[in-house]
Order: structure tokens, then C-alpha cells, then sequence
């Protein structure tokens, strides 16, 4: 049998982690926009500064909790930029964080509450908290609970106020045994459940890091200084989640909308300049901006703007547009 190798196109250095992106931009241009985030239906920016400032924040108060190196930080929510400071927190602090779909039963939570051994666990808001309630008898590793909606943020940031950047810098730093490296358990994300109960699968930071420096590195017309995108697909699914781990790893523009039925007019008040998703939800954008376009009588207008665009990039195929 004949054996292939190529060269990869990036590499990981062994003391790595997911979070030294996060601090190395930070420290270099703290005023660039990372974050868009939704208030009273508007997008507001957020700088890498303070995306950095709410991380360590949150990662202080999850100490302050309990958590230590290798603990299990669960978070039950739909996709808001919450959910990246919580991920991200738990990376600071050591730990491993888990992902649950607000989509789930009872019993799938209380399933994964006891099989991944979940300490601590954000949820969105009371509802997702009462379907945690159900069950939490049945899941003895379970401590904490918090609300996002109640203000879970600035709770952990009021709790972890004593609790000092060397603790956080020692994690992040340290060759120890039981410290982090690039080799470290990062997060467990779980199937959906559909045909047996859900499995976690155990993704190393390594494994995250070198996806995303790979699909950077393999599409450069997609990833410019100024890119940005719009994150609507669940980040309990790994493909929502390498999206949110390649915009901050390359410093880019990550809006957030937890509600698709709202993403034609955010897509319109963000303007990203790239878009990943399944191709059924382009499917649903399609047909939605075709119905709007000819119930209002501007058909014509909207075909000939598609038959332009499907023209314009069949022309990218053979090598053009031009002569």
C-alpha cells in the first residue's frame, strides 16, 4: 500500500492553549472591535479589551466557585456572547467546558449532568434553570446553577473580586502536571441523542486551535484583517463552536443573534462579510428574502440581482470575471 504525507499547514506548540490568542490580542490592540452583541434590538460593540476584562472576570468568580484544573463548567443557553465569555472563562480557569442544547429534555440534561460530572452550570434563563431543577437530585457532582438572565456575569465577577491574576496566569503558564497544555481536554461535546443517549466527544485545545489556524490559513479570501460574521447556529454543535474559536484566534468580527427568525434583518444591520452555516439555513434565507422581494413587487429586481450573482460566480470558477 502506497503512503502518502504532506507537510501540515500549521503547527501547535506544545505549552498552547486556547486562550493565549485571546491574551496576545488583547495585550497588542485592545481597542479593536471583537463583539457585536444584541441590546434592545441594536448591535453594540465590544473591544478585545473588554471581551479580555469579562473572560478573567468570570474565570475569577468560577475559581472563587470551586472550579480547579480539569473541572466540568457546563452551559445550557442559546447561542449570546455569554456563552464565549463563560467557554472561554472555564479554558482560563483550568477547566473543561461542556455544551448542552437549550433544545434538550429533562432526561438528556440529567444525562449529561452526571455522565460528563458537570460542577458548575450556566443557564440561560429560568425556564432552562426549572428543567435543570427536575433532575439535579440525580446529579451529585453538580454545585452551582446560575441565571444568565439574572445577572450570572456579574455574580461570578463580584465573587472572584479576591481572587488574584496569579492564580489565572499560573494556569496558563505552567508545564505542571496538573496545569494546562496544548494536549489538555478542552471541551466534551455531546451527539445529539437522536438514535441512543448522547456521547461525549473529548476535543483537546489542540485539536480546536489547529482547525481553526488550518481553515484560516486555507482560506484567505474568507479570512481578511476586517472580516466579520454573524453567529446564529447553535454553540453546543462543534461547527458553531470552531467558528467562535477561528474569529477569536485571528482577531476578526463575531456578532451574535440567538433567534433565527430574526436573521434576515441582522444580517442586513451587521453586513458580515462571510457567512458559514448548513446549507439548509441558506435555503431558508433564500426563499424568505424571495418572498418578501415579490409580495412587495420588487421581483424583477431581486431575480435579476440572483442571476447576476450566480453568474458572477460561476465566473469565479473558470478564473474570472473578465474578457
Amino acid at each position: 500500500m502506497r503512503e502518502y504525507t504532506s507537510a501540515p499547514l500549521v503547527t501547535i506548540a506544545d505549552n498552547a492553549t486556547l486562550t493565549d490568542a485571546l491574551f496576545r490580542h488583547a495585550a497588542a490592540r485592545p481597542d479593536k472591535i471583537l463583539i457585536r452583541h444584541k441590546v434592545a434590538e441594536e448591535f453594540v460593540g465590544m473591544t478585545i479589551g473588554e471581551f479580555r476584562d469579562h473572560v478573567v472576570a468570570t474565570a475569577r468568580g468560577l475559581v472563587a466557585h470551586g472550579v480547579e484544573t480539569g473541572a466540568r463548567v457546563g452551559i445550557l443557553s442559546h447561542t449570546r456572547f455569554e456563552w464565549t465569555v463563560v467557554d472561554y472563562a472555564a479554558w482560563a480557569a483550568g477547566a473543561v467546558s461542556v455544551p448542552i442544547y437549550e433544545t434538550s429534555s429533562p432526561s438528556q440534561i440529567e444525562w449529561i449532568l452526571r455522565d460528563a460530572g458537570i460542577e458548575l452550570l450556566v443557564v440561560e434563563n429560568a425556564e432552562l434553570a426549572e428543567r435543570v431543577e427536575q433532575v439535579r437530585g440525580e446529579a451529585p457532582a453538580l454545585r452551582d446553577v446560575l441565571i444568565l438572565d439574572d445577572g450570572a456575569l456579574a455574580t461570578l465577577a463580584a465573587d472572584g473580586a479576591g481572587v488574584g491574576e496569579e492564580r489565572l496566569a499560573a494556569t496558563r503558564a505552567s508545564l505542571d502536571a496538573d496545569s494546562l497544555d496544548a494536549d489538555s481536554l478542552a471541551t466534551i461535546i455531546y451527539t445529539s441523542g437522536t438514535t441512543a443517549q448522547p456521547k461525549g466527544c473529548e476535543i483537546t485545545h489542540r485539536a480546536l486551535m489547529f482547525t481553526a489556524e488550518a481553515s484560516i490559513a486555507m482560506l484567505p479570501e474568507v479570512f481578511e484583517p476586517d472580516s466579520a460574521t454573524l453567529l446564529f447556529l447553535p454553540l453546543a454543535h462543534v461547527f458553531a463552536r470552531m467558528l467562535q474559536v477561528g474569529v477569536i484566534q485571528g482577531a476578526y468580527e463575531l456578532a451574535y443573534t440567538p433567534d433565527s427568525r430574526t436573521l434576515l434583518p441582522d444580517l442586513a444591520k451587521v453586513r458580515p462579510s462571510f457567512l458559514l452555516a448548513v446549507p439548509r439555513v441558506f435555503e431558508k434565507v433564500h426563499a424568505g428574502a424571495r418572498l418578501k422581494a415579490h409580495s412587495e413587487g420588487k421581483g424583477r429586481i431581486f431575480d435579476a440581482a440572483e442571476n447576476t450573482a450566480v453568474a458572477y460566480s460561476e465566473a469565479l470558477d473558470r478564473g474570472g470575471p473578465g474578457p
